[in-house]
Protein backbone atom coordinates (compact mmCIF):
# COMPACT_ATOMS: atom_id res chain seq x y z
CA UNK A 1 0.00 0.00 0.00
CA UNK A 2 1.40 3.51 -1.15
CA UNK A 3 2.61 5.66 2.25
CA UNK A 4 -0.26 8.35 0.94
CA UNK A 5 -3.11 5.77 0.92
CA UNK A 6 -1.87 4.90 5.09
CA UNK A 7 -1.36 8.05 6.21
CA UNK A 8 -5.16 8.83 4.49
CA UNK A 9 -6.25 6.34 6.36
CA UNK A 10 -4.75 7.35 9.56
CA UNK A 11 -6.27 10.33 9.32
CA UNK A 12 -9.93 8.91 8.43
CA UNK A 13 -9.35 6.56 11.89
CA UNK A 14 -7.88 9.53 13.83
CA UNK A 15 -10.97 11.74 12.51
CA UNK A 16 -13.44 9.26 13.56
CA UNK A 17 -11.97 8.62 17.17
CA UNK A 18 -11.87 12.35 17.41
CA UNK A 19 -15.80 12.50 16.31
CA UNK A 20 -16.68 9.75 18.59
CA UNK A 21 -14.62 11.49 21.54
CA UNK A 22 -16.29 14.70 21.13
CA UNK A 23 -19.89 12.85 20.93
CA UNK A 24 -19.13 10.78 24.13
CA UNK A 25 -17.39 13.23 26.52
CA UNK A 26 -17.46 16.56 25.01
CA UNK A 27 -21.63 17.18 24.91
CA UNK A 28 -22.14 16.03 21.72
CA UNK A 29 -25.75 15.17 21.25
CA UNK A 30 -26.23 11.41 21.91
CA UNK A 31 -29.21 11.28 21.31
CA UNK A 32 -28.49 11.86 17.73
CA UNK A 33 -25.34 10.08 17.48
CA UNK A 34 -25.79 6.63 16.06
CA UNK A 35 -22.13 5.61 16.67
CA UNK A 36 -23.04 5.93 20.97
CA UNK A 37 -25.81 3.54 20.37
CA UNK A 38 -24.27 0.59 17.94
CA UNK A 39 -23.95 -2.78 19.82
CA UNK A 40 -19.94 -3.30 20.11
CA UNK A 41 -20.47 -5.95 17.27
CA UNK A 42 -22.47 -3.52 15.00
CA UNK A 43 -19.51 -0.87 15.76
CA UNK A 44 -16.54 -3.28 14.47
CA UNK A 45 -18.74 -4.10 11.23
CA UNK A 46 -18.78 -0.03 10.85
CA UNK A 47 -15.19 0.17 11.14
CA UNK A 48 -14.39 -2.02 9.02
CA UNK A 49 -16.64 -1.17 6.10
CA UNK A 50 -15.96 2.01 6.64
CA UNK A 51 -12.33 1.81 5.89
CA UNK A 52 -12.89 -0.54 3.36
CA UNK A 53 -15.48 1.69 1.39
CA UNK A 54 -12.66 3.96 1.62
CA UNK A 55 -10.35 1.26 -0.55
CA UNK A 56 -12.96 0.62 -2.66
CA UNK A 57 -14.75 4.18 -2.99
CA UNK A 58 -18.43 2.30 -2.43
CA UNK A 59 -21.02 1.40 -0.55
CA UNK A 60 -20.32 -2.41 0.28
CA UNK A 61 -22.83 -5.24 1.43
CA UNK A 62 -20.05 -7.68 2.88
CA UNK A 63 -16.57 -8.38 1.93
CA UNK A 64 -14.60 -11.14 0.67
CA UNK A 65 -10.35 -12.30 1.78
CA UNK A 66 -8.87 -10.04 -0.87
CA UNK A 67 -10.79 -6.91 0.00
CA UNK A 68 -9.84 -7.31 3.57
CA UNK A 69 -6.15 -7.98 2.54
CA UNK A 70 -6.06 -5.42 0.31
CA UNK A 71 -7.30 -2.76 2.38
CA UNK A 72 -5.67 -3.76 5.65
CA UNK A 73 -1.85 -4.55 4.52
CA UNK A 74 -1.49 -6.50 8.00
CA UNK A 75 -3.79 -9.40 7.26
CA UNK A 76 -2.47 -12.99 5.79
CA UNK A 77 -3.71 -16.21 4.72
CA UNK A 78 -4.19 -17.24 7.87
CA UNK A 79 -6.45 -14.76 9.76
CA UNK A 80 -9.03 -16.44 7.11
CA UNK A 81 -9.01 -20.16 8.15
CA UNK A 82 -12.61 -21.63 9.17
CA UNK A 83 -14.21 -18.22 8.57
CA UNK A 84 -17.52 -18.69 7.39
CA UNK A 85 -19.87 -17.15 4.95
CA UNK A 86 -23.80 -17.57 4.51
CA UNK A 87 -22.88 -20.34 2.08
CA UNK A 88 -19.62 -21.81 2.73
CA UNK A 89 -16.27 -21.39 4.72
CA UNK A 90 -13.17 -20.02 4.10
CA UNK A 91 -9.93 -22.27 4.92
CA UNK A 92 -6.17 -21.98 4.34
CA UNK A 93 -4.76 -25.02 2.40
CA UNK A 94 -0.73 -25.44 1.90
CA UNK A 95 -1.17 -21.48 2.79
CA UNK A 96 -3.64 -20.71 0.27
CA UNK A 97 -7.15 -18.83 0.92
CA UNK A 98 -9.57 -21.69 -0.38
CA UNK A 99 -13.80 -21.54 -0.43
CA UNK A 100 -15.34 -24.86 0.37
CA UNK A 101 -19.42 -24.15 -0.47
CA UNK A 102 -21.65 -25.92 1.49
CA UNK A 103 -23.66 -26.60 -2.31
CA UNK A 104 -22.84 -26.54 -5.85
CA UNK A 105 -23.70 -23.53 -7.95
CA UNK A 106 -22.20 -20.98 -6.02
CA UNK A 107 -22.16 -18.02 -7.26
CA UNK A 108 -19.72 -14.63 -6.43
CA UNK A 109 -22.32 -13.13 -3.86
CA UNK A 110 -22.00 -15.77 -1.72
CA UNK A 111 -18.47 -15.23 -0.84
CA UNK A 112 -19.33 -12.67 1.28
CA UNK A 113 -17.88 -13.12 4.55
CA UNK A 114 -20.98 -13.25 6.97
CA UNK A 115 -21.30 -11.45 10.69
CA UNK A 116 -19.92 -14.53 12.53
CA UNK A 117 -17.04 -15.19 10.03
CA UNK A 118 -16.67 -11.93 11.12
CA UNK A 119 -15.85 -12.01 14.60
CA UNK A 120 -13.98 -15.46 13.32
CA UNK A 121 -11.80 -13.29 11.46
CA UNK A 122 -10.91 -11.14 13.83
CA UNK A 123 -10.16 -13.09 16.71
CA UNK A 124 -7.56 -14.60 13.94
CA UNK A 125 -6.12 -11.53 13.34
CA UNK A 126 -6.18 -10.69 17.48
CA UNK A 127 -4.97 -13.83 18.27
CA UNK A 128 -2.32 -14.22 16.17
CA UNK A 129 -0.90 -10.69 17.31
CA UNK A 130 -1.50 -11.58 20.59
CA UNK A 131 -4.02 -8.57 21.19
CA UNK A 132 -6.99 -8.45 23.03
CA UNK A 133 -10.15 -6.83 21.40
CA UNK A 134 -12.54 -6.59 24.29
CA UNK A 135 -12.90 -2.75 24.20
CA UNK A 136 -13.26 -0.45 21.48
CA UNK A 137 -10.09 0.99 22.26
CA UNK A 138 -8.69 -2.36 21.90
CA UNK A 139 -10.15 -3.20 18.60
CA UNK A 140 -9.20 0.38 17.49
CA UNK A 141 -5.73 -0.34 17.91
CA UNK A 142 -5.98 -3.69 16.14
CA UNK A 143 -7.22 -1.60 12.83
CA UNK A 144 -4.45 0.73 13.61
CA UNK A 145 -1.86 -2.33 13.57
CA UNK A 146 -3.07 -4.09 10.59
CA UNK A 147 -3.50 -0.88 8.26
Amino acid sequence: MKKTNKITTLLVILILLAGAFYFLFLGGNKADDPIVHMSFGEYKVYLIDALVRETYGESIMGYTPSMLIETFSGLTNSDFDNVPTDYGMYSVVDGGIVFRPNEPGVNDSKFLISPEGTEIFLNNVANRLGEKIDTREQFEGLLMKIK
